[in-house]
């Protein structure tokens, strides 16, 4: 069985949020309750303003189930060598794939809370997953790159998404599937895990929207996030 996991931690900058009031005519929408707050970077925001309108429903549907823990049709996890934590990836489409990571930081409603928010970094053909060929690879993900060890296909979130092998293993055999499969009371120790130069956006609330609205919002916003 193959199985890879991976996972990069930077830095968030809740006080960058993307506001959809700073696009001109932008209406206000309200936030919707997320299993999972998604982060991405100006890199990714740019590829995907710039990407044909069909591309970017497709992308934002996958969002949405993933925000949502709707992880099966398609979302499998690696575990890659050298690295402590999992890389995701989750089909977008039949020929795109988009990879991500977990990491706990703090929430954005309770500063002094630690929860779990997937990092968008790329969505890649199939068949380039593994190699450098990405839209908008930055440095920081280059440990995407790295040999994949073990992977599989899941349906659902794991318990806890961002906790290390070595939690979950306690340097024992078979790291991904006690990542998968924890002992009954385990509880991560990880801690904020945005660290680096990697500056992560919480997506806001446009990107999350209907799709007609997202598709109207994206086409007029302008430059950074």
């Amino acid at each position: 069985m193959r199985l890879s996991l991976c996972l990069c931690v930077f830095v968030v900058d809740d006080s960058l949020e993307m506001d959809p009031n700073r696009v001109a005519g932008a209406a206000t929408i309200p936030r919707m309750q997320a299993m999972f707050p998604i982060l991405i970077h100006s890199g990714f925001y740019k590829v995907l303003r710039e990407s044909p309108a069909a591309f970017r429903a497709r992308v934002q549907k996958t969002l949405l189930r993933l925000r949502d823990g709707h992880w099966g049709g398609g979302t499998r996890v690696k575990r890659l060598a050298g690295v402590r934590q999992a890389v995701f990836e989750a089909r977008v489409d039949a020929a795109d794939r988009r990879l991500f990571t977990a990491v706990r930081a703090a929430c954005s409603e309770d500063p002094e809370r630690l929860t779990t928010h997937l990092q968008i970094w790329d969505v890649v053909h199939h068949d380039e997953v593994t190699q450098r060929a990405r839209r908008n690879l930055v440095p920081e993900a280059e440990f995407l790159d790295f040999e994949a060890m073990e992977e599989c296909e899941i349906v659902e979130p794991p318990p806890h998404p961002a906790a290390e092998f070595e939690e979950v293993c306690a340097g024992g055999a078979e790291p991904l599937l006690h990542f998968l499969i924890p002992a009954d009371g385990f509880e991560s120790r990880a801690g904020e895990g945005i660290h680096g130069g990697v500056r992560w956006y919480l997506a806001s609330a446009f990107m999350l929207a209907e799709e007609s609205e997202f598709q109207r919002l994206m086409d007029r916003a302008e430059g950074e996030l």
